[in-house]
C-alpha cells in the first residue's frame, strides 16, 4: 500500500485531500504538513512513496519541495498541485522531478486515478507542459492508451 504526504498551507483544503485519499483503500496518508519546513522534516521521518505538493506556499513552492523531497527521499514520487493553471508552474513542477502536475480543481477520482497511476510508475507527462492549442489540423506527437486519454480529457475540464 502506497503511503502519502500531504502539503498544503490551507487546512480545509488539506483535509479534503487527506479524506479523498483515505476513502480509497489502496493508500495510507503517513503524514501531513503545512508548509515547506514540515514537509520537508516530514518527508525525512517517513520517506512516503508519494508525495501531494502545494504549488503556492508561504515560504516556498511546491517545485522546490519536491526537488528537495526526492534528495532525501529519491523513491518519492511528487504530484504538485495548484489552484491556477500556469505554465510556469508546470515547467517548475517537471524540472523538479515531479510525476505529475494537477489542477485543486480536479474531482477525487481523477486525483486517486492519478495517485494510482505515479505510484505504479508513470509520469503523466501531459498534466506537466501546457496544454497546446487544440487544432483539428496539428496532430498529436504523444501516443496515449485511450484510459490515459480519458483521464486527459477529464483533467481538462
Amino acid at each position: 500500500m502506497p503511503s502519502v504526504l500531504v502539503l498544503d498551507d490551507h487546512d480545509l483544503i488539506r483535509r479534503g485531500i487527506v479524506a479523498t485519499i483515505e476513502s480509497a483503500s489502496d493508500f495510507e496518508v503517513v503524514a501531513e504538513a503545512a508548509n515547506a519546513r514540515q514537509a520537508l522534516s516530514r518527508a525525512d521521518a517517513t520517506h512516503p512513496d508519494l508525495a501531494v505538493l502545494d504549488m503556492r506556499l508561504p515560504d516556498g513552492d511546491g517545485a522546490a519541495v519536491c526537488r528537495s523531497v526526492r534528495q532525501i527521499s529519491p523513491v518519492t514520487r511528487c504530484v504538485v498541485i495548484c489552484s491556477v493553471d500556469d505554465d510556469a508552474a508546470r515547467a517548475a513542477a517537471a524540472d523538479a522531478g515531479a510525476a505529475a502536475f494537477l489542477l485543486k480543481s480536479v474531482t477525487a477520482r481523477v486525483l486517486i486515478e492519478s495517485l494510482r497511476a505515479v505510484a505504479a510508475g508513470r509520469v503523466l507527462h501531459d498534466t506537466l507542459r501546457a496544454a497546446p492549442a487544440r487544432s483539428a489540423t496539428r496532430p498529436s506527437t504523444v501516443r496515449l492508451t485511450p484510459r490515459e486519454r480519458q483521464l486527459m480529457d477529464l483533467l481538462e475540464q
